[in-house]
């Protein structure tokens, strides 16, 4: 990339080690609506919709209104102990809007684990456009998000980069034709498979601050 404008970012896995609490809050209404634990390859094969429709096909219809609050009590009281930023992903997104660069998230959570997690971490502030699985019909690996993003902030093509952990973030970039790039510092990450190719991969959070002060500051002695 010859100049980055805007940066769409995954959440979870990318901006937060949120894995443990995830899976806790799913196993907690679990155990209590189907009488035992969910492993986390159960677990994660009903992700793609958001926690409520996930957690609908776990306890089924009848039992969903009650386990649905149960998961997110669980999940907001135990978000202090089991969930915390990346280490340097702050630096990063002070340092991308000193650029004045345009930051905009794209998570398949929902909207209420979404305004837990972002205030929680003290990361809401930093994002000129939230887009949760809520306020998308076609969740990911589906481009509706990143089209919003582009709707809302008109910048070419080739200067949007979306960062995120999974396959879902790769393939939902492919589709909307912007670059990706796939992370790794995320110990739950490390062990899902990152195919297809991205076009640009980083194992930690600095390697990736690196590369965004190698693009943004050529691009600025461009301008100069």
């Amino acid at each position: 990339m010859k100049k980055i404008s805007c940066v769409i970012f995954d959440l979870d896995g990318t901006l937060a080690d949120t894995s443990r609490l995830i899976f806790a809050s799913f196993n907690h209404v679990a155990e209590r609506y189907t009488g035992r634990s969910w492993s986390e390859p159960e677990i994660l094969a009903t992700f793609g919709p958001t926690e409520e429709v996930a957690i609908r096909s776990i306890v089924g219809a009848e039992n969903a209104p009650a386990a649905i609050e149960e998961f997110h009590r669980f999940y907001k009281a135990g978000h202090p102990q089991m969930a915390a930023e990346h280490e340097g992903i702050r630096e990063v997104l002070e340092y991308l809007r000193s650029q004045g660069t345009i930051l905009a998230l794209f998570t398949g959570k929902g909207k209420r684990t979404t305004l837990v997690t972002l205030p929680a971490l003290g990361l809401d502030a930093y994002f000129d456009l939230i887009v949760t699985g809520d306020d998308v019909l076609n969740h990911k690996p589906s481009a509706d998000g990143i089209r919003k993003v582009l709707a809302t902030y008109p910048v070419a093509d080739g200067e949007v980069l979306m960062v995120g952990d999974s396959a879902a973030d790769i393939l939902a970039a492919r589709e909307a034709g912007i670059p990706v790039a796939a992370v790794a510092w995320d110990p739950f990450a490390r062990g899902q498979s990152a195919a297809p190719e991205p076009d640009f991969s980083f194992s930690s959070v600095k390697e990736f601050s690196h590369f965004l002060r190698a693009i943004l500051s050529t691009s600025v002695g461009a301008r100069a």
